[in-house]
């Protein structure tokens, strides 16, 4: 069961339903704002100035067989100076990505890694990072224009769906849908086209311990071209959370 955080700004959670409400079609900028205040509002996630956790992907073949796990130790430092690093163990190596927003930087062993392609993953990977983990936070980002798609169920769920388009357009740019649940905004996972593979990612558990509620726990299906679950190809655990204001 997906606890409910308990609402920072009252008079604001009041009167975001109204502002929907009253609009002729669902708005959804006011969906995403009603959202955010859900999550632990605007005013707690601008005061971070770095957050930590752990978090562990499980990556399973279309039999159900484990195909990798690895834990990575993942830290977001937003105050005095933008940094985040990505360090893990896999193959008996030692791995760790750094980025300071405008270089990225990985090593393997303590050796620096020049290859472009692999700093061109290496960057995706933390932009990708960042982004899952603090939804929906992220979806308040300047380039990021947001586009309300009706309502629909979602694991018995009624929720709004709300779609997302960058101003940094390429032409195999991913495609996201996040579905909103109707009464208490919370989110409840999305939908993802990347490379032409179609991804549902369910949020099943998640975690207020820093003030925010955030996944703890996330499964991500394949779909086949009519929206049916193909497979389960990961699992996300995200624990020991530290942050500080």
């Amino acid at each position: 069961m997906r606890p409910c955080l308990k609402p920072i700004r009252p008079l604001l959670l009041l009167l975001l339903p109204l502002v929907i409400a009253c609009q002729p079609h669902p708005n959804a900028k006011a969906i995403v704002d009603r959202a955010i205040e859900q999550h632990g509002g605007t005013e707690t996630w601008q005061r971070i100035k770095t957050i930590k956790f752990d978090k562990t992907s499980i990556l399973y073949f279309p039999d159900g067989k484990v195909e990798s796990k690895v834990t990575q130790h993942q830290s977001f430092q937003y105050h005095p100076t933008y940094m985040i690093s990505i360090r893990w163990e896999q193959d008996d190596k030692d791995f760790l990505i750094t980025s300071n927003g405008d270089h990225v930087a990985k090593s393997v062993n303590d050796s620096i890694v020049t290859d472009p392609k692999a700093l061109d993953a290496a960057k995706k990977s933390v932009l990708a990072s960042e982004y899952v983990i603090f939804l929906p936070f992220k979806l308040k980002d300047d380039n990021t224009a947001l586009h309300y798609a009706g309502t629909a169920t979602f694991n018995n769920d009624e929720a709004h769906l709300i779609n997302t388009t960058f101003s940094e357009k390429r032409d195999n740019a991913d495609q996201w849908t996040f579905y909103f649940e109707r009464d208490s905004y919370q989110l409840l996972g999305y939908k993802v086209v990347h490379n032409g593979k179609i991804s549902l990612v369910e949020s099943l558990e998640t975690n207020t311990d820093t003030g925010l509620l955030l996944d703890a726990h996330r499964k991500s299906y394949f779909l086949d071209s009519l929206g049916n679950k193909e497979y389960l190809r990961a699992e996300f655990f995200y624990e020991s959370f530290q942050i500080l204001y």
